[in-house]
């Protein structure tokens, strides 16, 4: 007996097929069974309702509905709906990766540019930035083919670099642009307030500056009996080798006076 979730799953799947041949039909496309699997394997992640939407905006609009939808189609509409960013363009995603060439600059990028990025840096590194940037394409376009084919979409995060001035400026472009949702931005752009140094009263600072002089002195005296005893112990060493250096030139002179 199937369970409620794998009942679920067929049910969603025989509706698919059913959405897919009316579409496909209406252009006079195949809708044979590899076919209508193929769009499944493509757009299936997505909600069914999502997937009704955009095969119903497809049809009925004037230019679009000249044409048969093919999967990336029904991903882009999908995106349009949920107000999702479609994902860039290999030039755009390369100037967004190129201040990370500094660790102190904050970039808002996605896993697919961080990736190319990854793979694109060291030849940077080495100089070479034509080389570079036909490493960082062919990545980022291998890597977000495979996203389209399989219905995801870009997920834009902020990666914060060391120098914190960078941080407002590049969230705020990323919100302009489109990019990173203002919920998102929100927890880089507003920052809590910095709190006010505590304050002390001038009695209690003098006890404070009292204390801290006294311990930098008990400090400095345990230095100065520490190299005293460092000078001690050497002199005691010294004297030491002196006496064994001594001993050996008595045992010396003796062999030479036993032994003309």
């Amino acid at each position: 007996m199937l369970t409620t979730d794998k009942s679920d799953e067929l049910a969603v799947m025989r509706e698919f097929a059913e959405l897919m041949k009316a579409t496909l039909s209406v252009y006079g496309k195949d809708s044979s069974k590899p076919v209508i699997r193929l769009y499944w394997n493509a757009v299936g992640t997505f909600d069914i309702a999502l997937i009704r939407q955009a095969l119903s905006q497809w049809i009925t609009d004037p230019e679009q509905g000249q044409f048969a939808p093919k999967p990336a189609d029904i991903i882009r509409n999908i995106q349009n709906i949920i107000g999702r960013p479609s994902w860039i363009g290999a030039n755009e995603a390369w100037a967004i990766a190129l201040p990370a060439q500094d660790e102190a600059n904050t970039v808002v990028w996605t896993a697919e540019i961080a990736e190319a990025w990854r793979i694109a840096s060291p030849i940077m590194a080495g100089g070479d930035r034509v080389g570079a940037r036909m490493a960082f394409i062919s990545v980022y376009e291998r890597l977000i083919n495979t996203a389209k084919a399989t219905g995801v979409l870009p997920v834009w995060t902020v990666s914060e670099g060391w120098n914190k001035e960078t941080l407002p400026g590049a969230v705020q472009h990323a919100v302009n642009a489109g990019l990173l949702p203002a919920p998102e931005a929100d927890k880089y752009l507003s920052q809590p307030a910095s709190l006010p140094p505590p304050k002390v009263e001038p009695e209690k600072q003098a006890m404070m500056l009292e204390k801290i002089q006294a311990f930098s002195g008990v400090l400095l005296d345990l230095k100065r009996q520490r190299e005293e005893q460092k000078r001690h112990e050497w002199e005691e060493r010294k004297a030491q080798l002196n006496k064994a250096l001594e001993q050996r030139h008595q045992a010396a002179d003796h062999s030479q006076l036993m032994n003309p």
